[in-house]
């Protein structure tokens, strides 16, 4: 266990419960009515998802992108990100896409 702050402790996670964790968010995603796309960094998720990291789990992530291809209905896009969670540059893919969704989709605020 890892206290990341006085409200957020990040506990280790072995692959099975990551597996279990990636079915159960595209269970939850493949009922979305409206357009929906999954971003999946596939050299970490978190802080201490790092090579030496406290829950460096490489297979687990892989684990995790074959749950998501596997159960993930067909109409959500699923894009793999060579890149960490953390980084700048995945924070700026993420408003890339959301920004093109918009534009594409219109915001569900204006309806």
């Amino acid at each position: 266990m890892v206290a990341h702050n006085p409200l957020v402790v990040c506990v280790e996670t072995t692959t099975e419960e990551l597996v279990v964790a990636a079915r159960t968010i595209a269970e939850k995603l493949n009922r979305a009515k409206g357009p929906v796309t999954v971003l999946f960094p596939l050299q970490g998720l978190d802080e201490y998802d790092i090579p030496g990291g406290n829950y460096y789990i490489p297979e687990g992530r892989k684990a995790m992108l074959a749950t998501f291809k596997e159960y993930l209905d067909p109409r959500i896009k699923l894009v793999e990100l060579d890149m960490h969670m953390n980084d700048q540059v995945f924070s700026e893919a993420a408003v890339a896409i959301f920004d093109e969704m918009m534009k594409t989709h219109g915001s569900p605020f204006s309806k």
